[in-house]
């Protein structure tokens, strides 16, 4: 239910998806423009536990989970039928947007769901950041 690529069931004609977007590139502060985290947090994922309870703890993040878990069950009542897809994203995929796909993919198991969770840039390099955010502690 909760994937960023549409899956193909052989033999089965394929059904285009319900989708939901989520965009954290300004919603949520990113880890590596803290300047406190910065040097530790750039070269690790929201697998790292740390960066995990960094963006979970954010202001707003757990609003976001609840509201996002809830659109998503009337976007999966609304679908009759159809796959529900989820695509969430920020500026590098390693850090705001596994760690909130990961937290909604939880939830929505909790309630029963079936999901997949799948993570396109978590693997790929850093890179750094020339201009932190000016909201951003310090």
């Amino acid at each position: 239910m909760c994937s960023s690529t549409p899956s193909a069931h052989a033999g089965r004609t394929r059904r285009r998806a319900a989708v939901l977007g989520i965009n954290f590139t300004n919603t949520l502060l990113n880890p590596p423009d803290d300047p406190a985290l910065a040097s530790t947090v750039a070269r690790q994922t929201a697998q790292d536990a740390g960066v995990r309870d960094y963006v979970l703890n954010t202001p707003g993040a757990a609003r976001i989970v609840n509201d996002a878990v809830h659109e998503l069950a009337a976007l999966r009542a609304a679908a009759q039928g159809r796959p529900v897809q989820l695509l969430v994203n920020c500026w590098y995929g390693r850090h705001r947007a596994s760690a909130m796909a990961d937290a909604i993919g939880r939830r929505l198991r909790e309630a029963g769901a079936q999901v997949q969770v799948t993570h396109h840039h978590i693997n790929r390099p850093p890179v750094p950041r020339k201009h932190p955010r000016p909201d951003c502690p310090s």
